[in-house]
């Protein structure tokens, strides 16, 4: 009776609630602020907590934290509006607060918030407007934020953008690389700009004082060409006597017809008439990646440079200076080290070095200061790729990472802040969603490892795992939602980690290898819970002599399998040889039968559980690229593989376990086969895959995209609304009442017109506002005969 008096004084009021909105396909959290909130009181005063509402619908969850605060949760399935919020108090009290909560349309239609990041290859700031800045991401594109970093949008597709380049005058005019393309008007809209007899990388340079006037360097002979009128024509120059390819120009500060190039095989050619003819001046490496001349000072010359062994590159000096007038001799520059250095930025007397770490250099180069890494995660020295100063205030330093993408300084670089909001360039390579939690889900990332979101994809945070390398398959186990598997790389064993407690920390687990592949190096490429068979998990193996080795046809597979959740595992062949599991399918009603999908030696099957396996002779494709059972169709099996005659890909259905096949409808380019259960209003299952545009030689396009069958696989439709472009994932998951979709994508078109547009024609450009980021997008669909939340109240009904 005391606690409950002490709150009479108090009035009941609602003032506040947080979060003011939320999309109405999931559950969200939000703390509701006012004055008077009764507790729940036990014992012989048992009494329950207050109560909430939306309108007429009731929030769950609702729990007590003090006289001023309440916690609640807001259920998915309300219809989209602006409710009235009302606390209803355990004596019956009541306050509203109206207009207090936006419902928005989440159910049916694409919705992404991320994740945030991903690999920044180039930072340039607009000369005209310095908090304009641009932001070129690997495997995504060109972003562009107009406000410092604060927040970011895309404005390009590319999967390798290299360098942009401002014109003299005009700094809406912009040139990109590569592809070759121009904007005039900032980014809005872009066009091609191809040299005549042209092919390759194409790398532009902007004359610094002569406006119109742009270089382009090229990867493939001829190697340089100029334009004297935005590139709308051009001429070919020759550098040296080998007409040498160009990766890199650099200008002269007070004399810009003074030209240095470098070239891929790492020779330094210079010009003193604007490029018209060349002089070799100096071996500096084998690969040179960027020149500089310093606008202060001597205007020293600086070369960044690369090893190239095959496609890989590996780093010897990275950083040569000349302080000679005719640029024939050049200096390594330790950094620290040997500390690896990707880019060079200027500002009066210090030099700003990104690469393995950062670093500042006040005496040109003979010395080196590491940057502060206060405010920023630990480690991100390691990922810096380049920085920008705002020359109007250099107090103003934006860095370009690896993984964790932007970072920004007020203070001269002091201290930093994470400005991500917006900039989606990470690629999720693979999914994960809990199978009775489709709000939780797992992105598999090079960038950033291991990423997981609660709130559907909303927001996201790094678990700390998984991360460069090989893609590390995820899955959820079907029986405890917290227990995640991660299959990961080791050498000389088999490595696979467990989270028990939803990502937050994790145990790895081992497993020897056989005889015949000792001390080999070992990836878990894929793992797979029963969905039946409690801790009965199977895990697809790749064994490897060396990490370098990969896709030579020398590698090989096998299948472990474990009963008590992953902590132990058994290989359990083939007995004959295999290439790597590319997935496993469970039968939907027989849980022994079990199918295994290889990339070179075909479909194989277990009738005890993944004990012992058998080649399924009857299908005849050898490189199999997704496999899937029919969830509620006994026997019913599909099958992909590569149509290595036409370029596509031939899809079958097997309805007796793979003893007879049925050919489909092939398509072209296709990914992973995916069923999730009946949407409302549409009672069979649904069974996606996703293609990339590429004309096959039976002349058969298939629209990049997701595409979806609701007949078994013999009629597709591209998904309205979905992303398109390059996906790289799906999974989805369902609660009993929502089906949830996964897909993750490196950058897409929005609109229809766009897209079809794009099919239409091969150089269409979409425009800014069609361009949708990347990330993982979500699609919820409410199941057959599942709630609706209406919002009023329904009295007098007995069902």
């Amino acid at each position: 009776l005391a606690q409950a008096a002490s709150h009479e004084a108090a009035a009941l009021a609602v003032t506040a609630v947080d979060p003011t909105s939320a999309p109405n396909d999931l559950d969200t959290p939000v703390v509701i602020a006012g004055t008077g909130f009764l507790p729940e009181l036990t014992g012989t005063l048992a009494m329950p907590p207050p109560k909430a509402y939306l309108g007429a619908a009731e929030l769950e969850e609702v729990t007590w934290v003090s006289s001023t605060t309440l916690r609640a949760a807001v259920q998915w399935g309300l219809a989209p509006g602006v409710y009235t919020l009302t606390v209803v108090n355990p004596d019956g009290g009541t306050a509203s607060l109206a207009n207090a909560f936006t419902v928005t349309q989440g159910m049916g239609v694409w919705t992404t918030g991320g994740p945030y990041g991903g690999e920044i290859v180039g930072l340039v700031l607009n000369p005209g407007t310095p908090t304009t800045v641009y932001a070129l991401a690997h495997n995504a594109g060109l972003f562009a934020s107009h406000d410092g970093a604060a927040n970011w949008q895309p404005i390009l597709l590319a999967a390798t953008p290299d360098i942009i380049a401002f014109d003299a005058e005009d700094p809406e005019v912009i040139y990109f690389g590569q592809p070759l393309l121009r904007t005039r008007d900032g980014g809005s809209t872009w066009e091609s700009m191809i040299p005549p007899g042209s092919y390759g990388g194409l790398y532009p340079a902007a004359h610094p004082t002569l406006p119109g006037v742009v270089y382009a360097g090229s990867s493939a002979r001829p190697g340089l060409f100029r334009s004297d009128d935005y590139g709308e024509t051009w001429v070919t120059l020759k550098v040296g006597p080998t007409d040498a390819l160009v990766k890199t120009i650099a200008f002269h500060p007070d004399d810009p017809d003074k030209m240095l190039a470098g070239t891929p095989d790492g020779n330094v050619f210079f010009s003193t008439d604007a490029g018209v003819t060349w002089d070799w001046r100096a071996k500096v490496s084998s690969h040179i990646e960027r020149l500089y001349f310093n606008p202060f000072g001597a205007h020293e010359a600086w070369a960044t440079t690369e090893v190239v062994f095959g496609t890989h590159y590996y780093p010897s000096h990275y950083l040569y200076k000349s302080e000679d007038p005719e640029l024939r001799t050049w200096t390594p520059i330790d950094v620290a080290g040997g500390n690896v250095v990707r880019s060079l930025t200027f500002l009066s007397e210090t030099i700003w070095s990104a690469g393995s770490e950062g670093f500042t250099s006040t005496d040109g180069g003979a010395s080196w200061s590491p940057v502060s890494t206060e405010g920023l995660q630990p480690g991100w020295r390691e990922d810096t790729n380049e920085f920008a100063i705002d020359p109007s205030n250099p107090d103003v330093i934006y860095a370009g990472t690896v993984g964790h993408a932007m970072f920004k300084s007020n203070d001269g670089g002091a201290s930093w802040s994470m400005m991500n909001e917006g900039l989606a360039a990470v690629v999720p390579r693979g999914l994960a969603v809990t199978p009775t939690d489709p709000d939780t889900v797992y992105a598999e990332t090079f960038a950033l490892g291991i990423l997981k979101s609660s709130n559907g994809g909303h927001s996201w945070r790094a678990l700390g795992v998984g991360k460069g390398g090989f893609m590390k398959p995820l899955a959820g186990d079907p029986v405890t939602p917290t227990r995640v598997y991660m299959g990961d790389q080791a050498s000389g064993y088999l490595s696979m980690r467990i989270s028990e407690d939803a990502g937050d920390t994790w145990h790895e687990v081992t497993a020897t290898l056989p005889v015949t592949w000792s001390g080999w190096k070992a990836d878990i490429l894929q793992v797979t819970p029963h969905p039946h068979i409690s801790g009965r998990i199977l895990a697809g193996a790749q064994f490897r002599l060396s990490y370098a080795v990969a896709d030579d046809g020398t590698e090989r597979g096998a299948v472990y399998a474990s009963d008590d959740y992953g902590e132990n595992w058994e290989y359990v062949g083939p007995t004959q040889p295999i290439s790597r599991v590319v997935e496993f399918a469970y039968d939907a009603a027989d849980p022994n039968l079990v199918y295994a999908a290889t990339n070179g030696t075909g479909l194989w099957k277990s009738a005890d559980g993944g004990a012992s396996w058998q080649k399924v002779t009857s299908f005849q494709g050898d490189e199999i690229t997704s496999v899937a059972a029919h969830p509620d169709v006994p026997n019913a099996v599909y099958a992909r593989c590569e149509d290595r005659l036409h370029h596509g890909m031939l899809a079958y259905v097997s309805r007796d376990a793979g003893e007879n096949w049925e050919e489909l409808p092939p398509c072209d380019n296709c990914g992973r086969l995916l069923f999730t259960p009946p949407e409302r209003g549409k009672p069979p299952y649904a069974l996606y895959t996703w293609a990339r545009s590429m004309a096959s030689e039976n002349g058969s396009v298939w629209p990049a995209g997701l595409h979806r069958s609701m007949d078994g696989g013999y009629t597709w439709e591209q998904v309205e609304g979905a992303p398109t472009s390059d996906i790289y994932s799906l999974a989805a998951g369902n609660d009993g009442e929502r089906s949830v979709l996964y897909v993750g994508i490196s950058g897409g078109v929005v609109t229809a017109q766009s897209q079809a547009a794009a099919r239409a024609a091969a150089d269409v450009i979409p425009h800014q506002g069609d361009i949708r980021p990347g990330g993982v997008y979500r699609l919820t669909t409410r199941l057959l005969n599942q709630r609706l939340h209406l919002p009023l109240v329904l009295r007098g009904y007995t069902p």
